[in-house]
């Protein structure tokens, strides 16, 4: 459980655990002029590499700790808790499926922060292919870890989680260039929002929702064409995908302004319209 309190300069992130006493482990001080408020926690990668090749090029030298860490101190009267970092991770036990973290994405009106937390917390935004210059829409990890996956307002950015001061994997994919349509300006190439499960990546524009797959760590598909045909005639209100624990199946869903507000469903394993209708007050009490 993942908990935000404050404001500015005394503004805090807090875990939870059930039954497990809240404890400050160390606290990092984020800049107070870039307003930072949404956060992001991200998965080490697994002990297993998802392909065995060796990277391409030399990878870039560790950069030193930030200025901005500071450890506990046992006796300081006052004392914010802030981001955690155990300092023993191993002995923490994980819910079945579910891997340790170790990355922090920062996001704020017009700037992103990367954090690794080890023993400590070290900020690694500049040694990291991620785009640090643009407010974060979403961010998550796919391919079982392997990946992480930023979503800004024009692009997608990758980074491996195993090396993530490495080149990126792959290109960035940009939206503007898949922009057709005649009358169509910079702000509507603009993504409003984002949703990620593991392993895709939709994202939501003015009038369009445009789907995303991952192949591998090199390779990301649009498969926006193979979704069923959404209600012309009104903005897109949401979106967002979600996954199923018991079968695995992923399903996006979307909301669209059309017809009095439009809720469609989309089983992205088969590619087929589940759910829709068209009065959001119709929709059964377990699907709001």
């Amino acid at each position: 459980f993942v908990m935000g309190a404050g404001s500015g300069p005394r503004g805090s992130l807090y875990y939870f655990q059930r039954a497990v006493p809240l404890e400050s482990l160390t606290e990092f001080d984020l800049p107070a002029e870039a307003r930072f408020g949404t956060a992001w926690s991200l998965l080490k990668a697994p002990s297993e590499p998802l392909i065995a090749e060796a990277l391409a090029g030399s990878l870039a030298e560790a950069t030193p700790p930030a200025t901005g860490k500071r450890p506990r101190e046992e006796s300081g009267e006052d004392e914010r808790p802030g981001l955690g970092a155990g300092t023993d991770t191993t002995a923490v036990s994980q819910a079945p499926g579910v891997g340790p973290h170790r990355f922090v994405l920062v996001s704020g009106s017009s700037r992103s922060m990367v954090l690794e937390t080890t023993d400590s917390i070290e900020e690694i935004s500049r040694s990291t292919p991620l785009d640090i210059e643009a407010a974060t829409l979403c961010a998550g990890s796919i391919l079982s870890g392997h990946l992480v996956v930023q979503v800004t307002p024009r692009r997608i950015c990758f980074m491996r989680a195993a090396e993530p001061r490495a080149p990126s994997p792959q290109a960035p994919v940009d939206f503007a260039p898949q922009v057709t349509h005649a009358a169509s300006t910079i702000a509507d190439s603009l993504a409003l929002s984002a949703s990620i499960s593991d392993p895709y990546v939709v994202v939501r524009f003015t009038d369009t929702v445009r789907l995303f797959a991952t192949c591998s760590e090199s390779q990301t598909d649009e498969v926006s064409a193979k979704l069923p045909e959404l209600p012309a005639g009104g903005a897109m209100v949401s979106v967002c995908l979600h996954r199923d624990q018991v079968s695995g199946t992923t399903f996006l869903v979307v909301v669209v302004a059309a017809s009095r507000g439009t809720l469609l469903v989309v089983d992205l394993r088969t590619m087929k319209e589940v759910f829709r209708t068209e009065r959001l007050s119709d929709v059964p009490p377990v699907l709001r």
